[in-house]
């Protein structure tokens, strides 16, 4: 048996397929955002500032969308969607509240701005 990582807060990780994504480094209500590869080899991490469940897995492809930048007091972060297997980050959308992946009108994020100019629902398309 050995330590994966430390500073995990109680929370489930998330797993699918060949990645397990999950919090460490924990500093109030937000953590660093980290991943492994199905053989728990390789941790890479992703991004500081992420809150508890502010993180997810994309079932169809190895695309982690998550909460970065994010504020306890307004309950919104940026969100932001990281393929796996090469590492490249892309900006979804800033003041987020919630996110949730949706194959309906088509694969991609439905994601909440709970306040300011772009209040709303909102959809982003996967690419």
């Amino acid at each position: 048996m050995r330590t994966l990582a430390q500073g995990v807060p109680l929370h489930t990780p998330v797993v699918v397929k060949d990645w397990v994504l999950a919090l460490d480094n924990m500093s109030g209500k937000t953590g660093r955002l980290i991943a492994f590869n199905s053989g728990l080899t390789k941790l890479t991490p992703i991004a500081e500032g992420v809150p508890i469940g502010g993180f997810s897995i994309v079932e169809e492809s190895p695309v982690a969308l998550y909460l970065t930048r994010y504020s306890a007091d307004l309950g919104t972060g940026q969100l932001r969607a990281q393929l796996l297997t090469t590492g490249d980050d892309l900006p979804v959308s800033d003041g987020v509240g919630d996110f949730e992946e949706t194959l309906w009108p088509k694969p991609g994020v439905l994601y909440s701005v709970p306040s300011g100019a772009r209040q709303g629902l909102w959809f982003a398309a996967a690419r």
